[in-house]
C-alpha cells in the first residue's frame, strides 16, 4: 500500500475517534453554535467576566458557560421555563442573529402575573445575587423564514465549578481541526500520486509512437 494511503487511513481513523469523544450534546443543545452563530458569549458579565462557549444541557434542564479556553472556570445555571412567545411550533434551535438577554420579573399591581418591561441587565456584580429572592429572566429568541418565537426561562441556583478536562478538551479540538485539514491535503497528495500514476503511461506510449 502506498505510503500516502496509509498515512491518510491513519489520520482518517484518528478523526472519527476525536469525534466520538468530543459527542458531549446533541447539535441542537449547542446554545452558541446551532443557536446562533454572532453571539458566541454570555449576553451579561458575571462580576465583570465575560463568560464563552455557552450551551444547554440535559434537555434545556441547564446553562454551562465558560470564561475562557485557557481557563477552567465555569458558570452554571440550572433552567427553568417560564414562557414562550410567538409562534414556537418546533423543538431545535435555529440560527438567529438576535442576542439572547436578561430582564428581572416583576409583578405589577391589579394585574395578572406579567414581565414588566425593564432595562436589559448586563453586568451581574456578585453571582449570589441571582439565588435570591428576585427572578432573573433569560430569554433567547428563535427565528427562522417561517417562524418568530422567544423562549424564556428562570435562572437559578447560579454556581462557579472548575473544569478538570478543559486544557485535554482545548487541545482535543485543536488536534482535531488539524486532524482534518491534514486528511485534505493528504487526500490532494493521493489524488495527485493516482493522476500522474495514469498520465505517465500515455506519456511513454506517446513517446514510442513518435
Amino acid at each position: 500500500m502506498n505510503i500516502y494511503l496509509k498515512i491518510l487511513l491513519i489520520f482518517s481513523l484518528l478523526n472519527i475517534t476525536l469525534a466520538l469523544e468530543n459527542k458531549d450534546f446533541k447539535p441542537e443543545d449547542n446554545i452558541c453554535n446551532s443557536l446562533y452563530h454572532v453571539f458566541k458569549t454570555l449576553p451579561f458579565k458575571i462580576e465583570g467576566e465575560s463568560f464563552n462557549d455557552c450551551s444547554i444541557h440535559d434537555r434545556n434542564s441547564y446553562l454551562s458557560c465558560k470564561l475562557s479556553i485557557f481557563n477552567h472556570k465555569i458558570v452554571q445555571f440550572e433552567l427553568n421555563k417560564f414562557m414562550d412567545s410567538g409562534n414556537c411550533n418546533f423543538d431545535n434551535c435555529f440560527v438567529t442573529l438576535e442576542k439572547p438577554y436578561l430582564t428581572i420579573f416583576n409583578k405589577e399591581k391589579n394585574k395578572k402575573d406579567i414581565v414588566k418591561e425593564k432595562e436589559i441587565i448586563e453586568n451581574i456584580d456578585n453571582l449570589e445575587d441571582l439565588n435570591k429572592d428576585k427572578l432573573f429572566i433569560f430569554t433567547v429568541p428563535y427565528i427562522t423564514e417561517s417562524n418568530y418565537c422567544t423562549k424564556s426561562y428562570i435562572i437559578r441556583n447560579a454556581q462557579f465549578k472548575y473544569s478538570k478536562h478543559f486544557f485535554f478538551s482545548y487541545i482535543t479540538k485543536i488536534l482535531n481541526r488539524s486532524i482534518k485539514i491534514l486528511i485534505i491535503l493528504l487526500s490532494l497528495k493521493v489524488l495527485r500520486y493516482f493522476l500522474n500514476k495514469i498520465q505517465k503511461p500515455k506519456l511513454d506510449n506517446t513517446k514510442k509512437e513518435s
